[in-house]
């Protein structure tokens, strides 16, 4: 699948929690929801090159794929080091007490 469009989210440092809330909350409102399910991807192999020099992102680094009815919809990048599954915990306690 050839993916021309894509919403990306990229953490600027190790843990960045702001970016893990804005991209699991973004979008969201009573009627509207941005995706319907993701995958944590680890230790993804793929060169990412960027012009801004205070994003380090590795080409071992981790990723979650947004997805609405299968299609991706939503790419994070993630620094190697940070704990993925810690702060995807607190974005889904902000969703909850938002929603």
């Amino acid at each position: 699948m050839k993916i021309k469009s894509i919403d990306l989210w990229t953490e600027q440092y190790c843990n960045h929690y702001e970016c893990f809330n804005g991209a699991f909350v973004d979008g969201f409102d009573c009627t509207k929801i941005p995706f319907d399910e993701y995958k944590i991807v680890k230790n993804c192999n793929c060169i990412i090159t960027v012009s801004q020099n205070d994003i380090h992102i590795s080409n071992k680094h981790q990723a979650i794929v947004f997805y609405k009815n299968k299609i991706p919809v939503r790419l994070m990048v993630i620094n190697k080091n940070t704990d993925v599954n810690k702060c995807v915990e607190v974005s889904l306690n902000i969703l909850k007490i938002l929603f």
